[in-house]
Formats: C-alpha cells, sequence, structure tokens
C-alpha cells in the first residue's frame, strides 16, 4: 500500500547467469511503471539505484502517483546486461495500491490523541494522560471500579476470611438452607442432626409387606418376603383327577388362604401327574 504523492520505493536483486551478484549494472535496468486504472504506462518516472552487492533500489517518484490519483499500479525493471537476470520479483512484475492520505487510517485517530502526541518524536505529556485515562476508563467499565493506573481501589485479597460474626452467620445459614433444600434436613454447619441406620436397623426391617410380582422380582425386599413365604407358609401339589393333566404347585400368603404364586408341575416328560394316596403333597405353614 503506498500513499498518492509519496514517492514508492522497492528493493530487488540481480545477479549474472553464473549465480553471481550483478555489480554495477544499474545503467542496464530499465524500470516500467504502469497506473492500471489510467492506463498510463511510463517507465521515465522512475529511478534504479545500486545499493550494493547486487542489491538495486527502484524508486517510483511522487508525481507519478500524485497525476494518476490513487489506484492500482505495477512496475518491473528489464535488464539488457549480457548474462544478467533480475531476481526477487514475482513473474517480473509487482502489483501495489495507492491511497490519497485521507483515506488512510491516522496514527492516534482510534484513541482521539491531539497533533503533538502524533508528530512530535517523544510523546507529549497531555497525550500520555489522554491514553491513561481512555485505559482506566475502557477497564472501569469493563470490570468495575478502582484506580487502574495507580493499582488501588480493589478488593484485597483475604477479605473474605476476615467476615465479621454476623457475615459469618449469615453465611452459614445460606449454606445450611441450601445444603438442606438440596439433600434433606439437617445441621450441615455442625454436622449433626441427621437420621441414622444401624445393623438392627437392616436386619429388623419389616419384609411382610404385600409386594406385587413385579416387586417380587425386581426388588430385595421383594424377593426376601418370597424367599420367607418359601420358608415357612403352606405350600400344597394338586393334581388332576384325570391321568395326563397337568397339576399346580400352589403358595400361600401369611393368612394360608389367598395364594401368593403357582407352578404347573408336569412329570420328566411334560406329562401330566396322577395324584397317590400316600404320597407327601401337602405342606402346613411352620409352626
Amino acid at each position: 500500500m503506498g500513499k498518492v504523492g509519496v514517492a514508492y520505493i522497492q528493493g530487488y536483486t540481480a545477479m549474472t547467469g553464473s549465480g553471481a551478484p550483478a555489480l554495477g549494472d544499474a545503467a542496464n535496468h530499465t524500470p516500467r511503471v504502469r497506473c492500471l486504472d489510467t492506463g498510463i504506462d511510463d517507465g521515465s518516472v522512475a529511478t534504479v539505484v545500486e545499493i550494493g552487492n547486487g542489491r538495486y533500489s527502484l524508486e517510483i517518484r511522487a508525481a507519478f502517483s500524485t497525476a494518476q490519483g490513487a489506484g492500482n499500479y505495477e512496475w518491473s525493471v528489464e535488464s539488457s546486461g549480457a548474462g544478467t537476470t533480475t531476481r526477487g520479483l514475482i513473474d517480473g512484475t509487482v502489483r501495489f495500491t495507492t491511497a490519497d492520505a485521507d483515506d488512510l487510517a491516522q496514527p492516534g485517530d482510534a484513541m482521539d490523541l491531539v497533533t503533538d502526541a502524533v508528530d512530535a518524536d517523544a510523546v507529549a505529556t497531555d497525550a500520555v494522560t489522554e491514553i491513561a485515562t481512555g485505559v482506566d476508563t475502557t477497564l472501569t467499565a469493563s470490570h468495575g471500579g478502582g484506580s487502574w493506573q495507580t493499582a488501588t481501589g480493589f478488593a484485597v485479597a483475604g477479605d473474605p476470611m476476615t467476615l465479621t460474626a454476623g457475615e459469618r452467620t449469615t453465611l452459614s445459614g445460606v449454606i445450611d438452607s441450601t445444603l438442606t433444600a438440596s439433600h434433606g434436613a439437617g445441621a450441615w454447619v455442625t454436622a449433626t442432626g441427621f437420621s441414622t441406620l444401624t445393623a438392627g436397623d437392616v436386619w429388623d426391617y419389616d419384609i411382610t409387606a404385600n409386594y406385587t410380582t413385579a416387586q417380587r422380582k425386581a426388588t430385595a425386599g421383594g424377593a426376601l418376603r418370597f424367599l420367607r413365604l418359601n420358608i415357612d407358609n403352606r405350600q400344597e401339589e394338586d393334581s388332576d383327577a384325570s391321568p395326563g393333566v397337568s397339576g399346580t404347585l400352589t403358595l400361600y400368603e401369611d393368612n394360608g388362604t389367598t395364594v401368593a404364586v403357582t407352578w404347573t408341575l408336569t412329570d420328566e416328560d411334560g406329562n401330566g401327574l396322577t395324584a397317590t394316596t400316600g404320597v407327601p403333597a401337602r405342606r402346613t405353614a411352620s409352626s
């Protein structure tokens, strides 16, 4: 990016065919400068100067961009020296753009600095004040009060550790009520007042409740109760009077009359059973 009315300077390298720096070759370098927007092509507006050790400088004089205005430009250099080639160029042509000075960002614009702060070799005192004030205002708006310039007026590390008695009481009350709401009653601050469970509470737990079939299969309490029914309660085998018809095995509830569960009985081949006198088929509740 260049500026209209300001010289444009670009360096490049020239080497001989053997790869050595081309020395004293400036007279053989012919510059070409073209404004792509206006179509004006004029190499006379540029000057080539040898810098040393094969390095050359191309200067496009300010008058050319002043005359053509802001826009797109390109330049190249051709060498007529024997065995000399120019290097450091992109496809032999370099493009660049110029803009009017008032279209370019000016140092200090974003911070609203005064003119003397921009132009002076050393930043003026009022510019330093403006910068410091702007930084302080911005940080205060984003992160809270305090003097960001002097690092004072902020909360001091350790302040929460020196709470007053009233503040500690309020804080502990908030903690206790929050934990109680989420996890149940008890004094969470003093770790007291919670329900306890002893070994006796577990082994003496009542499992006589009438669990459903689903609960008997899915819950520990239901499984324990069913196991107790099998151990203690009335159980009967009922074979059909007709040979070849499946019988049932019935387990009763604690009252001895309500059926808790039944099973189908067959022989080893899946055939029905026939009741036989003298063969055990009934069991009373345990005593």
